[in-house]
């Protein structure tokens, strides 16, 4: 399938924002009010297995830097994290200090040591009163407006002439704008995410990538270090339940979850500054394997079937009338 149209629609679509991501973005999203793990849990995810050895799997949304055998290190972390005094006041609702937007680079010794996978002080949800917000991120979206702490970040996957940044944006367009229209303030985020970003709800779309071609399926995943376990884990819970019965594709086998997925940057609010903030319901889905030629095929063919899933897993999640069923 050529995809010649969904194609011109996606540079039609991302050169008229340019401009405004790059210049005015910020300052629209600065007036934002302050504001499910897999069934078969996130604890039992192992990320290789026997099966999948042969086939090498390029995760590509997660953390900036490309370390050695990051997707075998396990483990739990106590959940009583050590810097729950460093929280300060945000309009009344807690926060996490920023950092110094200079990490230090992320090798297997600061992965597997000191408070990475800690899991940040527990927060109150996020739930302002009045109309529910959604941060929806296009993955690797203006990856040439990184800023230095981001600089590192993977470009994506590709397949069949395609850049995942633009699979992402077909469908992350319309989750908008459905979200719009029924009733939902959503925002349209690249890569760089705004400082402390909050919403009720904040989903990152991503397409997955393997060598082989031979992977297909969808895959979903919160914070492994996250401040709202609960919450998170029902935000995935009503994705799951969504998306595959709008879309009809395969749910990938969860060893594929990788700490690229669980420990994803626009999670890390201890780490980076252009994260969500504490009490941010957060989850991370992977729409499809953009070098599998089927699920391509659907991702860039049928984005807007893709969309009505993942916008009725988050009606689901936020209570409110699911859209029609397509």
């Amino acid at each position: 399938m050529s995809g010649v149209l969904p194609r011109v629609a996606v540079f039609v679509f991302a050169s008229v924002l340019a401009f405004g991501v790059a210049i005015g973005w910020g300052q629209h999203l600065s007036q934002v009010p302050p504001s499910g793990v897999p069934a078969e849990g996130l604890s039992s995810q192992s990320p290789g297995s026997p099966e999948t050895a042969s086939l090498i799997h390029l995760e590509t949304a997660g953390d900036l830097d490309q370390f050695d055998q990051a997707d075998v290190v396990g483990g739990s972390a106590d959940d009583s994290p050590a810097d729950a005094a460093q929280l300060i006041d945000s309009g009344g609702f807690p926060s996490y200090p920023l950092p110094s937007g200079n990490p230090e680079p992320l090798g297997p010794a600061v992965f597997r040591g000191g408070d990475f996978r800690t899991p940040l002080p527990r927060s109150p949800v996020w739930n302002p009163a009045g109309p529910k917000r959604v941060g929806i991120q296009i993955g690797h979206w203006f990856q040439g407006q990184l800023p230095p702490e981001l600089q590192r970040l993977s470009a994506g996957t590709s397949g069949g002439g395609w850049s995942e940044w633009e699979a992402n944006l077909l469908i992350g367009q319309r989750v908008v704008e459905m979200l719009q229209e029924a009733g939902v303030e959503a925002d349209l985020l690249p890569a760089t995410m705004p400082s402390r970003y909050r919403a009720q709800a904040f989903v990152a779309i991503h397409a997955d990538g393997d060598t082989s071609g031979a992977l297909n399926g969808y895959k979903i995943a919160r914070p492994g270090f996250s401040s709202i376990p609960d919450a998170d884990d029902q935000l995935v819970r009503s994705l799951y339940q969504e998306y595959g019965v709008a879309t009809g594709m395969p749910r990938d086998a969860d060893v594929h979850i990788s700490p690229r997925m669980t420990y994803y940057y626009a999670f890390n609010t201890r780490r980076y500054q252009h994260a969500i903030d504490l009490g941010t319901p957060a989850a991370i889905i992977e729409t499809g394997f953009l070098t599998n030629g089927s699920d391509r095929s659907f991702l860039t063919g049928r984005p807007e079937v893709a969309a009505r899933g993942i916008t009725n897993g988050i009606l689901r999640f936020l209570e409110l009338e699911l859209g029609a069923q397509q």
